[in-house]
């Protein structure tokens, strides 16, 4: 069993679910101190809870039947994703936040990347730009 998976065990759900806050907007922050694109919903962590007939059964435990976290940023696949558990989020959590603060936006390899992908646009954009397919018209140098 994985060591993060023991240790969300011996929290409650409550703190699960603020672990499960703190490190997203950990992460969130990291990621907004270098990019700035993301959608409106980023973070968004819902919990949907059994019905009357799953609180009557156990009364003593509010069933959980599942987590979603809205993510553009840190879905790998598509925009949010579902979890069975607290703990199945917080571990899927944990990995995100660990893979976001070990980024680093001005690697050497990153800002090479980076180039080479603007060198690309540039390219691109003289070629269909001599080839008649595309006009650029810049706003505000028009003579009045």
């Amino acid at each position: 069993m994985n060591h993060n998976i023991e240790e969300s065990k011996k929290l409650d759900n409550t703190e699960k679910l603020q672990e499960i806050s703190r490190l997203l907007d950990e992460a969130y922050q990291h990621y907004f101190s270098y990019e700035g694109h993301c959608k409106s919903s980023e973070g968004w962590i819902s919990v949907e809870y059994g019905n009357y007939w799953d609180r009557s059964e156990n009364p003593s435990e509010v069933p959980i039947r599942n987590v979603c976290i809205y993510s553009y940023v840190f879905c790998e696949e598509g925009r949010s994703q579902d979890f069975d558990s607290l703990d199945e989020a917080l571990e899927t959590v944990r990995e995100w936040h660990a893979k976001e603060m070990a980024y680093d936006y001005n690697a050497p390899e990153e800002v090479a990347a980076r180039e080479e992908m603007d060198q690309f646009a540039t390219e691109w954009l003289q070629e269909m730009q001599a080839s008649g397919k595309l006009e650029v018209h810049i706003i505000g140098n028009e003579d009045d």
